[in-house]
């Protein structure tokens, strides 16, 4: 998607939608004020990488994993904090300094 610095805010959906096998990386990314999910990823198949992204003041969540989408957080500098819930159906497990394991839900 982005590298570098790219903002997505104040959509009236999700700041980013990733589904039907879709693989995305977003790197130094920001994702804040949607009315939806910051991040929201679905569907078996599809995939995100996201590298020191941030995750704030979204609607619902700050990032959604469902229907056995799998997403990697990487980067000391990735955080999720948003209005409605933080994570849905991703829970983190900080393996180490600068990596977040792989979740599946």
């Amino acid at each position: 998607m982005g590298n570098g610095g790219t903002v997505t805010h104040n959509h009236h959906g999700h700041g980013m939608f990733v589904d039907n096998g879709a693989t995305v990386t977003a790197t130094q990314c920001e994702f804040m004020g949607n009315y939806g999910q910051g991040v929201y990823c679905q569907s078996a198949n599809t995939k995100a990488r996201l590298n020191d992204c941030k995750m704030h003041h979204n609607g619902t969540h700050g990032l959604s994993v469902t229907r056995n989408a799998l997403v990697d957080l990487h980067g000391t500098k990735t955080d999720c904090d948003s209005v409605g819930a933080d994570l849905y159906g991703a829970i983190g497990h900080d393996t180490g300094p600068g990596f977040w394991s792989k979740h599946r839900c």
